[in-house]
């Protein structure tokens, strides 16, 4: 899940990474929430930015037991932004 923020319009990403987030870079948006690749199992992904996943990556298949917890960590993460009391 990642949130893409172009001209004050907040669009939340909840879909594979590739194009999409591609086509929305391309066109002037922007996406907010980093999150640590730490404690996900896969060989490759083009979210990794960095060293970390650029929004939040949820494994509900493998760790349905850890997305509460990495929603509500995430969001406290991204209020600033959302709120304009950090640079996006």
């Amino acid at each position: 899940m990642a949130l893409a923020i172009r001209k004050n319009t907040v669009t939340v990403l909840s879909m594979p990474w590739g194009c999409c987030m591609m086509h929305w870079w391309k066109r002037g948006g922007g996406v907010i929430g980093q999150w640590p690749t730490e404690g996900y199992e896969f060989s490759q992904s083009e979210a990794v930015r960095d060293s970390s996943f650029v929004g939040l990556a949820l494994d509900d298949k493998n760790q349905g037991m850890l997305t509460n917890e990495r929603v509500e960590r995430w969001l406290e993460q991204i209020r600033p932004a959302l709120l304009g009391q950090a640079p996006i």
